[in-house]
């Protein structure tokens, strides 16, 4: 720059660039890209190990160097809830048991402290306790259901002429209700209990009801050394009408 014929120099120094920042440390997680240093200014990503979640609530984050410091602490923490200044751990689903079902709704998350309470299916029994917690992130110990072989007290299950039955059981009792065929009805106990003293109780009996009638009509012929039964009618009620022809030999 001229200025009264003088010659003055002015110097103006650079302008200095950010200072760059060191790759953070991350536990049970890890860094996109993954180099040593940063640019000032650079946003780095990073995301956490399966079952973890960063500050922002979900599975990465993002940080940025702001002249050699980042603008966060990457940090990878429990699923969970911040009560009293301590991280109250959540649960995911809860264990599978096999033979079993939950009895209430799903959930894709459990709190700390949820209970699940499962039924064992038909012909199963439970062994160990019917529900599970959701403690610092990990549940109890959960039952198991294995089949029931209560009935081996009694042995053989009984049968009833004319007769089926259904089982229905539990920890302590072997219970069989017995209904019958079309055209009998019950008489006795609907439900037969295996005792713990291996006998079963009384066991019923199928009658045939009153609407019920033999064959009323046969025309019966003798033909070549044989009986032929013809149009033989068989009345099981107003209704019901079957009519067979039928030969017999002697």
């Amino acid at each position: 720059m001229m200025h009264n014929n003088k010659c003055i120099f002015c110097h103006f120094p650079a302008q200095e660039s950010g200072k760059g920042c060191q790759r953070p440390q991350l536990d049970n997680g890890f860094v996109d890209p993954e180099q040593n240093m940063y640019q000032d200014g650079m946003t780095l990503t990073y995301a956490c190990d399966k079952g973890l979640k960063t500050p922002m609530e979900g599975w990465w984050g993002m940080i940025t160097c702001e002249n050699g410091r980042w603008s966060d602490t990457p940090r990878c923490t429990a699923k969970g809830l911040m009560k009293e200044g301590m991280l109250v751990r959540s649960c995911d689903a809860p264990p599978q048991v096999n033979h079993a079902t939950v009895v209430q709704q799903y959930h894709n998350n459990f709190s700390n402290g949820s209970k699940v309470v499962y039924k064992c299916k038909r012909s199963y029994i439970m062994e160990g306790k019917a529900d599970v917690v959701c403690l610092l992130g990990e549940w109890t110990s959960a039952p198991t259901c294995s089949e029931d072989r209560i009935f081996d007290r009694c042995g053989e299950k009984p049968t009833v002429d004319n007769g089926d039955f259904i089982s229905d059981s539990d920890r302590n009792r072997m219970a069989l209700t017995f209904t019958c065929i079309n055209y009998y009805k019950l008489v006795g106990p609907e439900q037969v209990m295996c005792y713990n003293d291996q006998r079963w109780s009384e066991l019923p009996i199928c009658k045939v009801t009153d609407s019920w009638q033999r064959p009323f009509v046969a025309d019966v012929q003798c033909q070549n050394g044989q009986v032929a039964i013809g149009r033989c009618a068989c009345m099981y009620d107003e209704l019901h009408t079957t009519q067979r022809n039928r030969l017999y030999s002697t």
